[in-house]
């Protein structure tokens, strides 16, 4: 249902996706709100320390900078604080 609410967020955004984009992003979400739920973590609202561990689970996994950067844009997309915290800063 998360999912589903953060699509129709995004289809209404100012910011024009195709369904591939959208099909990426959903994914990402996805694989966040399944450790979410084995963590019983709220995926929008909790804690920033569950979307930083998170992507260290996956950097242990073997996942590249590339691969992270794309994960933390989703993920930060959808959750409340890390709008704020995970930003890019640019450097």
């Amino acid at each position: 249902m998360l999912v589903k609410d953060f699509q129709d967020k995004l289809q209404t955004s100012s910011c024009p996706l195709g369904t591939q984009d959208l099909t990426i992003i959903d994914s990402f979400c996805r694989k966040y709100i399944s450790c979410c739920n084995e963590w019983q973590a709220d995926p929008i609202s909790g804690p920033i320390e569950d979307i930083v561990n998170f992507l260290a689970q996956l950097y242990m996994e073997g996942y590249q900078n590339k691969s992270l950067n794309a994960y933390r844009s989703a993920v930060s997309s959808m959750h409340r604080r890390a709008i704020y915290w995970l930003a890019p800063t640019g450097v």
